[in-house]
C-alpha cells in the first residue's frame, strides 16, 4: 500500500465517526474536554496522542490537540461564490489545536495556513491505502475462533488487530 496525508473529505469523514454533530460525540461543547486538548483546558501546549477519549472509529485526537494538515488546498464549498484570494493555494488543515476554542474544534471547522508554517500546533495524520484485493486475501478469525482465543490481551492499544 501507499501512505498519504488524508485529503479534507477524508479527514471529516474520519473525524464525524458516523455522526452528524458538531463534534463526533454530539452538539455540547463542554463535553469536549473528554475528547480534545484545546484552550479552555490545556492552554499551553500539545500532548501525547492517546491521552483523550477515541470517537467511535477508535480514533484519538481528532478535535483538539493540533491542526492536521489535509492533501488538498483550501476551496470554497459548491456554491460559495467568495472570490478566489491567495489563501485558496494553502493547504486545509483541520481539527482545531490546544490553543484555540471549543468552537474551532468543531468535525466541519476548517482553516488554512500556507504550507511552509510551523508550530507547536501543527501536525498531520497518515492514512494508508490498500490495493482492493489486497484486504480480502487476509483472513479474519471466526467469531468463535476470536471467542476462543486464550492469547493474553494486546499491551497497548497500538496492539489490537482491527477487522476490516
Amino acid at each position: 500500500g501507499s501512505y498519504r496525508r488524508p485529503t479534507e473529505t477524508e479527514w471529516e469523514y474520519a473525524c464525524r465517526a458516523g455522526t452528524t454533530t458538531a463534534f463526533c460525540f454530539g452538539d455540547d461543547p463542554k463535553q469536549l474536554a473528554l475528547w480534545a486538548d484545546y484552550a479552555d483546558n490545556n492552554y499551553q501546549s500539545t500532548r501525547s496522542v492517546g491521552q483523550r477519549r477515541p470517537n467511535a472509529l477508535g480514533l484519538y485526537d481528532m478535535h483538539g490537540n493540533v491542526w492536521e494538515w489535509c492533501l488538498n488546498k483550501y476551496a470554497n464549498y459548491p456554491g460559495d461564490a467568495t472570490p478566489e484570494a491567495e489563501y485558496h493555494q494553502w493547504p486545509t488543515i483541520r481539527g482545531g489545536n490546544w490553543h484555540v476554542a471549543a468552537s474551532e474544534c468543531r468535525s466541519a471547522n476548517r482553516c488554512r495556513l500556507p504550507g511552509a508554517s510551523v508550530g507547536n500546533m501543527l501536525g498531520f495524520r497518515i492514512i494508508r491505502t490498500i490495493a482492493a484485493g489486497a484486504a480480502s486475501n487476509q483472513k479474519s478469525p471466526t467469531p468463535k475462533q476470536a471467542t476462543e482465543d486464550k492469547s493474553s490481551p494486546p499491551s497497548s492499544k497500538d496492539d489490537i488487530p482491527v477487522t476490516p
